[in-house]
């Protein structure tokens, strides 16, 4: 109990703990999280910070933990969240199959998803609709999905955003060798 408002810091910590435990406390309670300095051994999972417009991230840790504790799915774990940019380059996706509106309306965010292993993911539907995600990032995230190996096949993705000429040799990689549907506005010319 805190006798007078304002912001405290809180460590939440255990073995077990998962964002189940934040689903079962209220959404009042997770809209009052103002940051997130460090994840830890934390799993996110579906929508488990939807509508959060105060809270900002500035761990710099993988944010995913064990995500088989969640099906594999991250469809609108952030989306809302209008004041996060995070740097996502350290998340481990490895085992992930959904991030549908992950980003969505965040609109702050722009970051390049060019580090993420995507060898599980199907499906990225309006990943980052109405956020800052530039040409730039979205056109590197592109060419290293496109020369990655270890990209899956037959995966959907819908980007609200145009892409430099370079990249669309791996779009078509990607639509071509690995079956993507992929719907964005073209290149920027």
């Amino acid at each position: 109990f805190y006798p007078a408002g304002g912001i405290v810091d809180i460590s939440i910590s255990g073995d077990e703990f998962t964002t189940q435990g934040l689903h079962g406390i209220g959404t009042g309670v997770v809209s009052a999280i103002v940051n997130i300095s460090n994840w830890g051994n934390f799993s996110l999972s579906n929508y488990v910070f939807e509508g959060n417009s105060n809270m900002t991230i500035t761990a710099t840790d993988n944010a995913i933990g064990d995500i088989s504790l969640h099906f594999g799915s991250l469809d609108g774990a952030f989306m809302g969240c209008s004041n996060i940019n995070p740097d996502v380059s350290n998340w481990d996706m490895n085992g992930v199959l959904s991030i549908s509106y992950i980003f969505q309306n965040c609109t702050l965010f722009n970051q390049s998803l060019e580090y993420w292993d995507f060898s599980t993911l199907n499906n990225m539907g309006n990943i980052v609709d109405n956020t800052s995600f530039s040409v730039e990032n979205y056109s590197r995230t592109l060419e290293a999905w496109g020369k990655s190996s270890s990209t899956a096949g037959g995966t959907f993705l819908s980007v609200p955003q145009s892409y430099l000429p370079y990249a669309q040799l791996y779009r078509d990689a990607l639509e071509t060798w690995r079956a993507w549907t992929i719907y964005d506005n073209g290149p920027a010319y």
